[in-house]
């Protein structure tokens, strides 16, 4: 199988999404945590989250592709229409759900009482290395219920080697530089 091959084969088994004026495969992981990164997410809580979250993006046509609420944060790997920024889509979620736990737990609104969740954000937009992205956010579930749990992304050594070489090259060509590379 040829290399252009392959790539379609990745991209076909994912499904692009298709509007009426679109055809898109937009992604991204999006990581947010509590404020001051308190562990108030577990058990009940931590459940409530899930569901809320889930339901803000089925609203929003949002296809959740994976999710782990940990103790202090949640990961969450998303599937998204064009017509939504990844900030507002943050926005939404956070501020949905921060609203109706705070509703429901009122521990949470005694603890944190205007915002459930920290101003930031890790926005991480995912191209083809979406088994990576769902292997790091299967080996968070349930986190810190594991004692002796690692969380590892594996790296191919060779692509690697491939990108440093590629970079380098790159970096030559650009800066006429024939040193070694910083």
């Amino acid at each position: 199988m040829g290399e252009t091959e392959a790539k379609w084969d990745r991209v076909t088994r994912h499904e692009l999404r298709r509007d009426r004026h679109t055809v898109s495969l937009l992604t991204d992981h999006l990581v947010f945590s509590p404020k001051y990164r308190g562990k108030v997410l577990e058990g009940e809580v931590a459940e409530a989250a899930e569901e809320i979250i889930r339901e803000t993006c089925r609203e929003l046509d949002i296809e959740v592709m994976d999710m782990a609420v940990n103790l202090d944060h949640v990961h969450l790997f998303i599937k998204y229409p064009p017509k939504y920024s990844v900030s507002w889509i943050a926005k939404r979620i956070k501020g949905r759900s921060s609203k109706l736990l705070r509703d429901k737990f009122p521990h949470l609104r005694e603890w944190s009482p205007e915002h459930l969740w920290a101003p930031s954000c890790y926005h991480g937009s995912v191209g083809q290395g979406w088994e990576v992205v769902e292997k790091y956010i299967t080996g968070q579930k349930n986190y810190y219920m594991k004692e002796d749990a690692i969380p590892v992304v594996v790296v191919d050594e060779e692509k690697e080697k491939t990108y440093k070489i590629g970079f380098i090259t790159l970096h030559t060509k650009i800066f006429a530089v024939t040193g070694p590379v910083p």
